[in-house]
């Protein structure tokens, strides 16, 4: 994992904005959307510059350190020791939750048969697997990923 530390050059209040606007769908449930766009709107506050490879970017609160792992080879996420990026502290992670693979030029994630289950934007429905858009969040347990395919 790498731990995004350069403050310079965050991007602005329209920025962080017109991003959200495009990660997120309608949602009956506003104070879930509200909270959900608070999370993704501070990650987006706090990186340097957007990523220019693919990367899964995560925080395990708003105050907390956030973390850029790389997305050039396959990877697991959980509490399992086996897995790429494991999370353990006060997770509701299952121990193999969901992996991402990298399909040609597009990135599929998978639910591993997760506990909580998987979800992606604001779709209240667990997945299975999805095809990963750039800005989509990735909702597993109490945490939320923001997935970015770099490139651009």
């Amino acid at each position: 994992m790498n731990l995004i530390s350069n403050t310079d050059s965050l991007p602005d209040d329209k920025d962080v904005a017109a991003v959200a606007s495009t990660v997120f769908q309608p949602s009956p449930d506003l104070s879930r959307l509200r909270a959900r766009m608070a999370v993704a709107a501070s990650m987006l506050r706090r990186l340097p510059v957007t990523p220019h490879e693919p990367a899964l970017l995560f925080a395990m609160g708003e105050s907390e350190p956030l973390y850029s792992v790389s997305l050039e080879e396959a990877i697991t996420v959980g509490r399992g020791e086996d897995c790429q990026v494991v999370i353990s502290s006060g997770s509701s992670l299952s121990r193999r939750h969901f992996r991402i693979d990298k399909v040609n030029d597009d990135f599929e994630l998978t639910d591993l048969g997760s506990t909580n289950g998987t979800r992606v934007n604001e779709d209240e429905s667990l997945i299975d697997s999805h095809l990963l858009r750039d800005g989509d969040l990735i909702h597993a347990g109490d945490i939320t990923f923001l997935f970015f395919k770099g490139g651009e």
